[in-house]
């Protein structure tokens, strides 16, 4: 899609961040975050799309510059657009232990900061600043939302609340994890003179006035490079709506990188957990194979993924469960290794009824039964229809609804308007189509199951 030449990749430095404008099938604009390896500055460059599966290399500019000398750490790096379609930019502290310029803490710096800026849209435009800027007319410099942040690595907006969430990384005691709420800005997350939630020992500063707190901090002992994560708001896992993810990029537990979760309500934190073990990939007895946690991302429907830049693997967060607990209980570790006989897409005892639908309805996969469903072609009122019957005596905690379709390439076909019932009992429910069979056409009638 885009290859840059010239970034610097000394330390912490590189390609570091990247966003599609909220109108990019539009304007094909979209912006990186990148160490200048000449210079060992940080830049917001953007560039245009050229066709549909590439950009256009010339026409990189640089927006922005965030000045960094002599120091290849804490570059920060994340760039996303926010609800309001403006670019917010994470800034690290400019590096060194313990923040040495005291960068954090200072408004005429773009060090250690929360950025927000509207970016052009056009050739050799820069950028403006958003008026509702917490320092536009007062001291600071109008681009910052938010500072007192040693080194944000991974942030993300909640697409539910539009809150900002800030994995920041620690210096030697705790990383945490800050939260912007929807709606506020102006925030001081109190470092270099706070660590978590405790003062940092290494330095005398005073405890800043209004610092707010992290939603949590984590100990050394388990967390040692915090990468922030997102908010779960997709649909595949039920139960983990409003769920926050984050991870440790260094203490891994078998050779695994370190994966959390929490979820924040009420002002609190709310059931806290390391979710390592429940996320593992592998087969069980297997080295974990997710090592060195990066980052994170979250497609269009919510659903979310992890980054494991030591192996160079993406993965997606999948449910699990009791799907897999009921795989384990009626399979053999044999039958197990082999999805032809155990996936939930296979049909073990060859009754016509797959592994999924024996589980859903809570039936033996190893003792064929009857057919469960059974089509036909019948007359009704001297024309033919299609039939199908579902025997459904052994099915039992689910909501059986039968539908039709004359049309299966239209954007909405099936729907039980087209779906006529005949029959239904305890035992059996039988529908027909709504229309006759068509002499030169097809039909299509189908159940669809649900879980009550």
């Amino acid at each position: 899609f885009l290859g840059i030449s010239g970034v610097g990749t000394a330390g912490e430095e590189g390609l570091l961040g990247l966003a599609f404008h909220p109108d990019y099938e539009t304007n094909g604009a979209f912006y990186v975050y990148l160490t200048n390896g000449a210079t060992g500055n940080n830049e917001v460059r953007r560039y245009f799309r050229d066709t549909a599966d590439a950009a256009d290399a010339t026409s990189g500019q640089v927006i922005l510059t965030l000045l960094h000398p002599g120091q290849t750490n804490h570059n920060g790096g994340w760039i996303g657009f926010g609800p309001d379609g403006l670019l917010y930019i994470g800034t690290g502290d400019g590096g060194g232990g313990n923040d040495p310029n005291n960068n954090a803490q200072n408004l005429n710096s773009f060090q250690g900061k929360i950025l927000r800026i509207q970016p052009g849209v056009t050739a050799n435009s820069t950028y403006s600043i958003p008026m509702d800027n917490p320092f536009v007319g007062v001291p600071g410099l109008d681009e910052i939302w938010a500072y007192g942040i040693r080194n944000p690595w991974r942030c993300s907006f909640d697409r539910g609340t539009g809150d900002l969430w800030i994995g920041d990384v620690g210096q030697s005691a705790f990383e945490e994890i800050n939260r912007i709420p929807a709606g506020t800005s102006g925030q001081n997350f109190g470092w270099r003179a706070i660590e978590g939630f405790a003062d940092n020992p290494s330095v005398a500063d005073q405890h800043p006035v209004a610092a707010v707190p992290p939603v949590i901090d984590i100990g050394r002992t388990l967390a040692a490079s915090i990468t922030g994560g997102y908010v779960y708001r997709g649909q595949g896992i039920t139960g983990l709506q409003g769920t926050y993810f984050y991870a440790d990029y260094i203490r891994n537990v078998n050779n695994n990188g370190r994966v959390f979760s929490l979820k924040f309500e009420d002002g609190a934190v709310r059931e806290a957990n390391d979710v390592t073990a429940l996320l593992d990939p592998s087969p069980s007895g297997t080295t974990p194979s997710i090592r060195s946690i990066s980052s994170f991302g979250e497609d269009a429907y919510g659903e979310l993924y992890v980054f494991d830049r030591g192996e160079g693997e993406l993965f997606k967060i999948v449910p699990t469960g009791a799907p897999d607990l009921w795989r384990t209980a009626n399979f053999t570790p044999a039958e197990l290794a082999n999805p032809a006989l155990s996936g939930f897409n296979a049909d073990f005892d060859g009754d016509q009824k797959t592994n999924l639908f024996e589980y859903v309805a809570g039936t033996n996969p190893k003792a064929p039964s009857l057919p469960h469903l059974v089509e036909a072609v019948e007359d009704f009122e001297g024309l033919p229809h299609l039939t199908l019957t579902f025997n459904k005596a052994d099915v039992t905690g689910v909501t059986i609804v039968g539908e039709g379709s004359a049309d299966l390439a239209s954007s909405d076909p099936w729907s039980a308007v087209n779906a006529v019932v005949v029959t239904s009992s305890p035992n059996e429910i039988k529908i027909r189509s709504a229309s006759p069979i068509p002499a030169s056409g097809r039909y299509f009638l189908r159940f669809r199951l649900t879980l009550d």
